[in-house]
């Protein structure tokens, strides 16, 4: 009969946990040659999944999360970890959260592994324990923030196919922003924390439905500045002890009786346990949608890496860009007729007359959502379009990252414009008929328009630039300048609407919409909607889209 450790070997394993947890203990990243290779393994894609609650987990591909139960109270529910002993075939010890723990009797807490389906209760695989102890973190009764205890089992689980240890991360291996990583459990697919319904100036918590089989959802590790804003969590997260994650939309996340669940990350081909769940921000729900962190693992990386020479580029109209090194472009056309049913989008293509080009994919509109402010106010000129069936992902369409909410780059930063617009007439250079200092007339010169997508390299300019060239049209709430030297570079006929898009830690991310191009000014700069206006438009009509 397989042996497991006494109470004596045990209670120092313990120990050594915590102390591991609270990081006063250097340690590589725990591997004993088991934890971490579930047989089954998980669904682990990486675009943000919008099935709120997540999806059902393959049947045991979570091998090492386990349920707290009661046997007094059914309303009692708490997520947990088996965590790695130094037996290699068996576990007594379970991580969780400690406020899972403080209010109840040790002796009534039952903990299930190798569950899938709740409902079944002869389920192959499942193993069920009592708890001994619990050791709930020191710090825990003065600081609220150190939710986190370990349960040592009556008997061990013993590993096989269903069952065993999640792998621990190192001391002082901080997951950086945009990791993708999972959380799973039988908390709440709808209601309780979810959405909670505003009712004048409180919170109202909807009654919470439960799933009978595991569910598990992609996650994003946000940054430590964007979870300790007072608008998120307030004054409770502690970037010394706290990591936060959730999804684009705001609709994944832990729920109700998922506390004390694993966080679980793909290091080195191994699953390891990087964190424990705590709470969910109830006060986020306006910011949950606002893009501020966006980076879904796909968008921002072609295949295809766009040129890219910060020196001023001299060829009027930029340059031919590199075949599909813009995947994120898209190309507006009506077939025939100014009206919704004729409007075209095509993606995924580089040269116009070339129909069958390889990658390129057309569809149409359903619906197009215009600016509430654009009838009263022509700067807020932007609009959404719904299509009638979506693009597919491949090397030749992805999408480009939203910049952060409120993240300007630097003057001087240089970012690529693309498109098919005029590289010579339109508006660049028109020709200007004055009369003394009256101008009599403006008219363009003849319109140049390229086969194929051209790129350029342009140059955030001051402010005023515009302000000078544009008059009163210009508003650097809402705008952007965008210039190069010598009053070539620039977006023209045809180009309004295309991307601005900036490379900011390995990733190309839109951080404006072309509208326009100065007539008069020697330098010719063109204007761009600047991401914050565009990111308050997208996140109040995804919940009416939603």
């Amino acid at each position: 009969m397989m042996m497991c450790r006494t109470n004596l070997q045990r209670m120092f394993v313990i120990s050594l946990l915590i102390i591991l947890i609270n990081g006063n203990l250097s340690a590589e990243l725990y591997d004993d040659g088991i934890c971490g290779r579930p047989k089954f393994q998980p669904k682990f894609v990486s675009e943000d999944n919008r099935i709120t609650g997540g999806i059902e987990a393959l049947p045991h591909s979570h091998p090492w999360i386990v349920l707290l139960t009661s046997s007094s109270d059914t309303e009692y529910k708490c997520g947990g970890t088996i965590i790695p002993s130094r037996e290699l075939n068996c576990s007594s010890y379970i991580l969780t959260a400690a406020h899972c723990v403080e209010n109840i009797a040790i002796s009534e807490i039952i903990v299930t592994a190798g569950m899938h389906d709740s409902s079944v209760s002869s389920e192959m695989g499942r193993q069920v324990a009592r708890v001994s102890s619990a050791s709930i973190s020191p710090e825990f009764k003065s600081n609220r923030r150190y939710d986190y205890a370990i349960l040592t089992l009556e008997q061990p689980f013993i590993f096989n196919d269903y069952v065993h240890s999640a792998c621990l991360s190192a001391r002082h291996e901080y997951l950086k922003p945009r990791t993708k990583c999972f959380a799973a459990g039988w908390g709440a697919t709808t209601g309780g924390y979810y959405k909670p319904v505003m009712e004048g100036q409180k919170l109202r918590v909807e009654l919470p439905s439960f799933p009978a089989k595991l569910r598990q959802t992609t996650l994003t590790v946000h940054s430590h500045s964007f979870c300790e804003d007072e608008s998120v969590f307030s004054t409770s997260y502690d970037s010394k002890i706290n990591l936060c994650a959730g999804d684009v939309f705001g609709e994944n996340g832990i729920n109700n009786c998922d506390s004390g669940g694993p966080l679980i990350c793909l290091k080195e081909g191994l699953w390891t346990l990087y964190g424990i769940s705590k709470g969910r921000s109830l006060n986020h729900m306006d910011r949950s949608r606002s893009f501020k962190v966006n980076d879904d693992g796909i968008c921002g990386r072609p295949k295809y890496q766009p040129k890219f020479n910060v020196s001023d580029n001299r060829i009027t109209g930029g340059e031919e860009a590199i075949p599909h090194s813009h995947p994120w472009i898209a190309f507006l056309s009506l077939t025939h007729g100014r009206n919704l049913a004729n409007l075209i989008v095509q993606a995924g293509f580089h040269d116009l007359t070339y129909n069958t080009e390889r990658g390129k994919q057309v569809v149409t509109v359903s619906r197009i959502v215009i600016s509430d402010l654009y009838m009263t106010n022509y700067d807020h000129d932007y609009a959404v379009l719904v299509l009638s069936s979506p693009l597919k992902f491949t090397d030749y369409v992805i999408p480009a990252c939203l910049s952060q909410e409120l993240e300007n780059f630097p003057l001087g930063s240089k970012c690529l414009i693309a498109g098919w617009g005029g590289i010579d007439g339109g508006i660049y250079k028109p020709v200007i008929r004055k009369s003394g200092r009256n101008v009599k007339s403006i008219s363009s010169r003849y319109l140049v328009l390229p086969k194929t997508l051209m790129q350029a390299v342009i140059t955030i300019i001051d402010d005023n630039n515009c302000s000078n060239a544009f008059f009163a049209s210009y508003d650097s709430a809402i705008n952007l300048c965008a210039a190069d030297a010598m009053g070539v570079i620039g977006i023209n006929n045809y180009d309004s609407g295309g991307p601005l898009v900036c490379l900011k830690d390995g990733l190309w991310s839109l951080h404006g919409m072309g509208v326009s191009r100065a007539f008069f000014d020697s330098t010719q700069p063109s204007v761009f909607i600047q991401m914050p206006a565009l990111v308050d438009f997208l996140r109040n009509i995804t919940s009416k889209l939603d």
